[in-house]
């Protein structure tokens, strides 16, 4: 019986089940509406990664924070932008700007943790465009 009811599912025009996963993917309430479909089984998974259904997916399928994002949803998240999926996109670019401040925040938070405050002044602190700036500007005074 197992069987036949596979043979059905097998019968199915690929034209309709994409369609009924793209319908799925554009309604989706979360990431794992979508995620369960594609570890039932290899027609579901090769059909749900269809152009047209990744294309489709909402920006709910897209919540999760960068912190929990693995290499392999972000190759996902890039599947979906190639099929023109704005809403991945975003999400892609919101990912990647949080990663980028993660890591800006972790190098200034080491500087901050190895900087001998006692021993410096503001004026060591201040950028080099800004330290030309200075002494041009003393430069100009004392002439």
């Amino acid at each position: 019986m197992a069987a036949e009811e596979s043979d059905l599912f097998d019968s199915l025009p690929d034209d309709l089940v994409i369609s009924i996963l793209s319908k799925l993917s554009s309604s989706a309430g979360c990431p794992s509406d979508f995620v369960n479909i594609l570890m039932t089984c290899k027609k579901l998974n090769g059909l749900a990664l269809h152009p047209l259904v990744l294309s489709k997916g909402s920006s709910k399928m897209f919540t999760i924070k960068a912190k929990n994002w693995s290499e392999s949803a972000r190759r996902f998240l890039k599947l979906c932008v190639d099929a023109g999926n704005a809403e991945a996109y975003y999400a892609l670019l919101s990912l990647d700007m949080e990663e980028e401040e993660r890591k800006f925040n972790e190098e200034f938070s080491n500087f901050f943790e190895i900087w001998d405050w006692q021993n410096h002044t503001r004026e060591s602190l201040i950028c080099p465009l800004e330290e030309c700036q200075v002494r041009q500007s003393k430069k100009d005074v004392a002439d």
